[in-house]
């Protein structure tokens, strides 16, 4: 005959109270040494017992501590107890209600410490491949679509090195505050919807507090997040800063960056000059082409025929001549434009 096995009893309800009485928490052995802030720090006596309480807390996390009167720190001090752990239930006060056990340090004060500002993790640049030249930018863009954020005396720099060079051409010039990087980053973020601007420059003379602006990540990454040419004119020789070795080229000085422009308008404006003077030419060659073909035309009537070949006559020669040349003299001109685009 089978038997049915008879199902298991059923445990006994209990409450989250009767719960806590079953748990078994053991602290760790041994003294610790725990820095922290002392926070909600308050005097408790009873009877001929004094002791001090708190919270000893750092960034999020904290513990509940208990020392002697004459070895307590006061709120907000930053101090080192040594001490040991215990782990109680938790009471029902403050913020320990929802918990089910607290633990506390119970130790002397033994020194303190100077807080440090949390160290933030620097902000990540992506690596720039492709850079773009100045006088690239120039010959494609114009100088007029080239946006410079300058200091007065820098502005002054580049104006009078385009006067001197005997160039009339200008960037647009935008003043900026070089001693605030948020007002800085604010002027540099007003270039991002304008359309009518191609590429940025930042110029601005030598000296000290640079590195507010040249070594600024933050600075360096809306450059780079406006996907477009950058330019730098950052002080001196000697004055390198982050920011140089994220633009697509930089400068010693805005002196020497406003010469470099100057270069880039006439070597632009020379380019477009042999190239006008090449697409004559070839209208030329292709003049004379059609007068060589009418010619040959006429001479093949009247030319004279022998058994084992054809003479020339003197006009032939001549137009062989003149083809020899105009080929010639476009190859010059190719070789001239070719070394400007170089």
């Amino acid at each position: 005959m089978r038997h049915e096995p008879s199902p298991a009893a059923e445990p006994a309800p209990i409450t989250p109270e009767m719960l806590v009485d079953l748990l078994k928490v053991q602290a760790p052995a041994g003294a610790f040494l725990i820095q922290g802030i002392a926070r909600d720090v308050r005097p408790w006596s009873s009877g001929d017992r004094a002791y001090v309480y708190g919270r000893l807390a750092l960034g999020a996390a904290s513990v509940r501590f208990r020392t002697s009167p004459e070895f307590a720190p006061r709120e907000d001090e930053a101090v080192t107890i040594k001490g040991t752990l215990r782990i109680d239930p938790a009471t029902r006060n403050g913020e320990d209600w929802r918990a089910t056990h607290q633990v506390t340090l119970i130790g002397n004060v033994v020194g303190t410490w100077e807080p440090r500002a949390p160290v933030e993790p620097a902000l990540q640049l992506p690596s720039r491949d492709e850079r773009l030249p100045l006088d690239e930018f120039v010959s494609l863009n114009g100088v007029a679509s080239l946006a410079v954020l300058v200091s007065g005396t820098a502005r002054a720099d580049i104006a009078r090195t385009l006067s001197d060079a005997g160039v009339t051409e200008r960037p647009e010039f935008i003043e900026a505050n070089f001693g605030d990087q948020e007002k800085f980053l604010s002027t540099l973020r007003e270039l991002r919807n304008r359309h009518d601007i191609a590429g940025v420059a930042i110029a601005r003379g030598g000296g000290g507090g640079q590195e507010l602006i040249g070594g600024s990540r933050e600075i360096i990454s809306e450059l780079i997040g406006m996907e477009r040419p950058f330019y730098v004119a950052f002080g001196h020789a000697t004055d390198l800063a982050l920011i140089d070795k994220f633009a697509d080229q930089s400068f010693h000085t805005p002196s020497g960056f406003g010469a470099a422009i100057a270069r880039a308008i006439w070597s632009a404006a020379r380019r477009r000059s042999l190239e006008r003077e090449l697409e004559e030419g070839a209208k030329k060659i292709d003049e004379l082409a059609a007068r060589i073909g009418t010619m040959e035309g006429n001479l093949k009537r009247a030319a004279f025929v022998h058994r084992r070949g054809v003479s020339l006559s003197w006009p032939v020669f001549a137009i062989i001549i003149l083809i020899i040349g105009g080929l010639a003299w476009a190859s010059g001109l190719w070789r001239e434009l070719s070394s400007v685009w170089m």
